[in-house]
């Protein structure tokens, strides 16, 4: 439950940061910002993976998922990391490299596609 609660509380200041980032043009500090909260949204989201692995320890498809999940959160994690100080360089940048995770999680993951097909 702390898992989830610690996820939610990171995911709630992520509209805060999005405007914040639009009032002020994109300005550096406002996107490091951003992509700090992005990489604590990311490590909050693997914790509670871990939380449920731990939970259930019976189920025989959870450790495929979380294998492929846990793969896909680290690549995640280290482009958001990446784009920490890509956003002091240029915050295009940083931006770039936050729109590349949203798109990679916006792909359906092939466990799903078989599971509707099966």
């Amino acid at each position: 439950m702390w898992a989830n609660l610690h996820l939610l509380f990171w995911l709630s200041l992520m509209p805060f940061a999005t405007a914040w980032v639009g009032e002020n043009d994109f300005e550096r500090n406002t996107v490091v910002v951003y992509a700090l909260l992005a990489s604590l949204c990311g490590i909050a989201y693997y914790i509670l993976l871990l939380s449920i692995k731990k939970r259930n320890p019976d189920n025989l498809m959870f450790p495929e998922v979380l294998k492929k999940q846990s793969k896909k959160g680290m690549i995640s994690n280290v482009f958001n990391m990446l784009a920490i100080p890509a956003a002091l360089i240029h915050p295009a940048i940083s931006g770039g490299l936050i729109l590349i995770v949203y798109v990679m999680w916006l792909m359906p993951d092939k466990n799903i596609e078989k599971a509707m097909a099966g």
